[in-house]
């Protein structure tokens, strides 16, 4: 039998899938915003596109699914309590994250004298790509919220909602937008003429 193979079929067996050790991330920061504007920019699209530059849809309701960052990120959220509280089914198109697996994060935030304390924490993320996720937060999520809501230019968008149901005087947001005109007094309009 020299130089043949024996060849055997593998496909019957069972497929055992080896649980991947999990890890606990918190994280805390504080951001001189209202819980209010926090609450708002991370449950609106609109708003969430305009901090993070990135493609999002996001349903607020309870049990309402989202996307975020082209897709990299996916949900559902399992309880909102409005300025107060999130709680999403959390996934990342990670590697090492395996594809049926969800964390849970929790996002709390609390009024301080400086503006409000957000306190983070994801249950159940995969120890395989915790690291690179721990630092995605701080990069992709809290250090441009920080900016966007505390520059000092920062003009409120109107919610994703609220511009299609006409619930917020949008004209007035669009009339802020536009550049100031400049009014002329009396004494540079005869200056002008006399040129």
């Amino acid at each position: 039998m020299k130089g043949q193979w024996l060849f055997i079929r593998l496909d019957f067996l069972p497929v055992i899938h080896m649980p991947v050790p999990h890890k606990t991330l918190q994280q805390r920061i504080t951001i001189r915003a209202s819980p209010h504007e926090i609450y708002e920019t991370l449950m609106d699209s609109k708003r969430f596109i305009t901090f993070t530059g990135d493609h999002a849809h996001i349903n607020r309701g309870v049990g309402g699914v989202f996307t975020a960052f082209n897709g990299y990120v996916k949900g559902k959220n399992l309880e909102l309590v409005s300025d107060e509280k999130i709680v999403q089914e959390w996934q990342a198109d990670e590697e090492g994250w395996p594809k049926d697996h969800f964390s849970i994060i929790t996002i709390v935030l609390t009024p301080t004298n400086e503006g409000t304390q957000l306190d983070f924490i994801q249950d159940k993320l995969p120890q395989p790509c915790a690291e690179d996720i721990a630092k995605g937060w701080e990069d992709y999520y809290w250090e441009p919220l920080k900016k966007y809501l505390e520059q000092s230019e920062h003009k409120p968008v109107a919610r994703e909602d609220e511009e299609e149901h006409g619930k917020t005087p949008l004209a007035t947001f669009k009339k802020a937008q536009q550049p100031k005109r400049r009014v002329r007094t009396t004494d540079q309009r005869k200056d002008s003429r006399h040129k």
